[in-house]
């Protein structure tokens, strides 16, 4: 176990197998620089010999072998320590917090604006102008021109054409005719007269008469009396703007008060309702009797005699003579002329005329006009508009949005720091001198 301390020592210094915390580290250091020479000591003054073991670099053994030994080991303890760690968490909290928010309200403005009014006067300028003037003058040109000379000029034609001949025939032919022939027949012959018949016969006639009928009936009539009543009137409702008490808020990180101001609210108000006594007119119903006349129609049936004419139908029967007159058939043979018509070609030669143009040129003198513009300088007045911008002062309407302030209370969510404090738990290794017995002869 020594030999292991020897190996972890470097510089004098023991170092623990594990790396612990700082102040722990310095600890453990300064228990092995103590206890390490003292235990070496004690070894040294119980026995008359000493074993050396890496210390002393060798095993050398003393004059006189030791009857009995002990040995120092150094064993690794782990020990579980606790320390405070101071931890932040943050925790939601619901606070009222008051801002102010800016609401756009319309209003109407006279703003007086420089309206720029445009006016048109007019300066008298001279200037010089060329104008043209165009003078014709006659000029003799000789022009060349041609004319066309129209000749007339015969060429021979040879042509054929067929000229019809007539033949005139005669031929035989049967023809059917039908002649008419009358004859007289006697037919009987119906027709209808209608006769006038007289007869009496009895008729009903209809008349309206009008008779007087007197009747009795219940009439409702309205009269209007006066009465007193009493009628409550509601007391008028009436808007009212009421304040809100102020209110305080403490924060409790920093400890500092707001005060909130109270909101102000319209609220409805009513007058108290009053009693007022009215005379007003009642209408009541009144039942009369009322006696009416009405003329009612009634109808009168009268029995009179009457003559009525008749027409009978009367059937008569007469002979009448018809003349029938009937076709009769008959055949004829009769010569009938036939014309037939042959085309014979015939040669004919004929002197055609034909035009022939030809051109002939001619000069001649002939007069022109030309025409030559001058440019001759004239002085004209002119009457130049010129346009001047004046600024007038005018009065405008305009509507102008204006931000308002306005307080506003809301619930807001803030995250607020809160300090926890924890045991976390870390490993301290420390190093424990343990005395062993050991064997001397070995």
């Amino acid at each position: 176990m020594i030999a292991a301390i020897a190996e972890t020592r470097k510089g004098g210094h023991a170092v623990a197998c594990h790396d612990p915390l700082p102040d722990e580290r310095m600890e453990n250091r300064m228990n092995l620089r103590v206890f390490a020479p003292l235990a070496a000591a004690a070894i040294c003054m119980l026995t008359p010999s000493a074993w050396a073991t890496h210390c002393g670099c060798a095993k050398i053994k003393c004059c006189a072998e030791p009857k009995c030994c002990t040995t120092t080991q150094y064993q690794k303890v782990e020990t579980t320590c606790y320390r405070d760690v101071c931890e932040t968490i943050c925790e939601k909290q619901m606070r009222t917090v008051s801002k102010t928010i800016c609401e756009n309200q319309m209003q109407e403005k006279t703003c007086i604006v420089n309206k720029q009014v445009c006016e048109t006067h007019y300066r008298t300028c001279t200037e010089t102008v060329c104008k043209p003037v165009c003078e014709t003058k006659i000029e003799k040109c000789t022009v060349v021109t041609c004319k066309p000379v129209c000749e007339t000029q015969y060429r021979t034609c040879t042509y054929t054409v067929c000229k019809p001949v007539t033949e005139t025939k005669i031929e035989k032919r049967t023809v059917v005719t039908c002649k008419p022939v009358c004859e007289t027949v006697m037919k009987d012959c119906s027709y209808t007269v209608c006769k006038p018949v007289c007869e009496t016969v009895i008729k009903e006639c209809k008349r309206w008469v009008c008779k007087p009928v007197c009747e009795t009936k219940q009439v409702c009539k309205t009269v209007w009396e006066k009465q007193c009543r009493t009628e409550c009137v509601p007391g008028k409702t009436y808007c009212k703007t009421v304040k809100d008490p102020d209110t305080f808020c403490c924060d409790p990180c920093t400890g500092k008060t707001t005060r909130i101001p109270g909101c102000k609210r319209t609220i409805q108000c009513k007058e108290p309702d009053r009693t007022v006594t009215k005379t007003c007119k009642v209408p009541r119903q009144v039942v009369e009797n009322v006696t009416t006349t009405r003329t009612v129609k009634e109808c009168v049936i009268d029995r009179v005699p009457t003559q009525v004419t008749k027409m009978v139908k009367e059937t008569i029967c007469k002979k009448v003579p018809v003349t029938v007159t009937r076709m009769v058939r008959e055949e004829k043979v009769v010569d009938h002329p036939v014309t037939c018509t042959k085309m014979v070609p015939e040669t004919i030669t004929k002197q055609v005329p034909y035009q022939v143009t030809r051109m002939v040129r001619e000069e001649k003198v002939v007069e022109k006009p030309v025409t030559v513009t001058k440019m001759v300088p004239t002085t004209v007045t002119k009457q130049v508009p010129y346009t001047v911008t004046k600024c007038v002062p005018t009065e405008v309407k305009q509507t102008v949005c204006v931000r308002v302030p306005k307080t506003v209370t809301e619930q807001v969510e803030v995250m607020v720091p809160r300090t926890v404090v924890k045991k976390v738990p870390y490993t301290v290794c420390k190093w424990v001198p343990v005395t062993n017995p050991c064997d001397p002869c070995k």
